[in-house]
């Protein structure tokens, strides 16, 4: 495993589990509007003017909104194979340009997706005060509920197989580095001008701030691990797996801020 091909790999299982979250909220949130067990309401939703005019509109917009589901999910799949398609090739800059163009085609998928919301919510039609009885309202199933139980539980084991494949980087990135092996880059370390200064400084910054993150981060990648296996055993719903994967894999930034910290300090200790 080459270190272009760490770097690109951890962030195209960032992009790849933002892109899922992104496409799960809207499918969960179409789905409970056009069901009723989402309400009307200011916070959360659809909510143009059209679709917060009644409830009848409400409804009739987010059932509008539904019919695009399985579109989210195509995008959502195929964002995250392309991904890692290049990320495996070690081809970060495609990495990037893909990741910045799937968040700004969601972006301009959800637009749509609300112009027609309120089409469907303008044409339902409906006064200010209005009311409908959610209770009686009957379910709205975005996808069959087989073919939802299976995107569930692909998104989960992604997100879970991204903390797995965090925690392989970052051991490759610890093991080379207490060896002495991991020589001056320009795509995996902790890169600075600090540890860039001269060849002792870059080892030392790279053992100190991969022992860092190792040990200090590690832990909670090995844990999420194991508690997602047994929420599995225990057949607990995929979205509590992909949730605890993705809490735990966001953990990330902050740690490899404090340790790329702690490699600088060291590094700057360190004569040349």
């Amino acid at each position: 495993m080459e270190s272009a091909h760490g770097e690109a790999l951890f962030l195209a299982a960032f992009v790849a589990i933002a892109v899922i979250a992104i496409c799960t909220v809207f499918i969960t949130i179409s789905r409970r509007g056009a069901s009723g067990r989402l309400e009307r309401n200011g916070r959360a939703g659809i909510r143009t003017p059209a679709t917060l005019r009644s409830d009848r509109a409400w409804v009739a917009g987010h059932r509008a909104a539904a019919r695009y589901a399985p579109l989210y999910v195509v995008a959502a799949l195929g964002i995250s194979a392309a991904l890692f398609g290049f990320a495996l090739q070690g081809r970060l800059a495609a990495v990037i340009v893909v990741g910045i163009g799937g968040v700004f085609g969601l972006v301009a998928m959800s637009i749509s997706t609300a112009v027609v919301a309120g089409r469907a919510a303008k044409a339902a039609g409906g006064g200010p005060g209005e009311k409908v009885d959610y209770s009686t309202l009957p379910t709205a199933y975005v996808l069959p509920p087989r073919a939802a139980r299976a995107v569930s539980w692909a998104g989960a084991v992604l997100a879970w197989a991204a903390t797995v494949l965090v925690l392989v980087g970052i051991s490759y990135g610890y093991f080379l580095s207490i060896h002495h092996q991991l020589p001056p880059n320009g795509v995996f370390g902790f890169r600075d001008a600090v540890t860039f200064s001269c060849l002792p400084a870059w080892y030392a910054g790279q053992q100190a701030g991969f022992s860092w993150v190792f040990f200090g981060y590690g832990p909670f990648l090995v844990l999420n691990s194991v508690l997602c296996v047994a929420a599995a055993v225990k057949r607990r719903p995929p979205t509590d797996i992909a949730l605890l994967s993705m809490a735990t894999f966001f953990l990330a930034g902050g740690a490899v801020l404090i340790a790329g910290i702690h490699a600088g300090n060291v590094a700057r200790a360190i004569p040349c």
